[in-house]
């Protein structure tokens, strides 16, 4: 542990949400979700490494879109909980789960789960505030931590 950096069991830590194998937000398609409003698990034929992780992709197609524009399809704050980075002290904060998704002004947050993000749609605004605002804080640790644990 590193300046109160907690290191969930089966997850790896990282700027972005991922498995102990470094495989990104739970191995779905970011594309089919944010395109086709559909949750699809990608595989491994249609995968790719981009900041330090593995992306699944359920088809060439859909990697390819994000290969041409990452930053569009990626998840807010790594795709950890949104809420959990609006209100927790816990380094990283806990792992989003993207079945518990919204789409905001075109951005994606992923929630723990859907009782947290019933939670988070009360005040949705001010839960994305805080986290724009704390959002820096984890980067920082995360970046510092995983420097030191090379």
């Amino acid at each position: 542990m590193h300046k109160g950096l907690k290191i969930y069991n089966k997850r790896k830590a990282g700027l972005i949400s991922q498995d102990i194998d470094g495989i990104a937000v739970k191995g779905y398609d970011m594309v089919a979700l944010k395109v086709n409003v559909k949750l699809e698990k990608g595989t491994v034929e249609h995968s790719l490494m981009l900041n330090e992780v593995t992306w699944l992709f359920s088809s060439k197609e859909n990697m390819v879109l994000f290969v041409k524009d990452p930053q569009k399809y990626m998840p807010e704050f790594g795709g950890y909980c949104a809420w959990s980075v609006a209100n927790d002290s816990e380094l990283p904060p806990s792992p989003g789960d993207p079945s518990a998704y919204d789409i905001v002004d075109g951005k994606m947050y992923f929630k723990f789960n859907k009782m947290v993000r019933f939670l988070w749609r009360i005040s949705r605004a001010k839960y994305i505030k805080k986290g724009n605002d704390r959002w820096p804080q984890f980067v920082n640790a995360i970046t510092e931590y995983l420097k030191t644990n090379a």
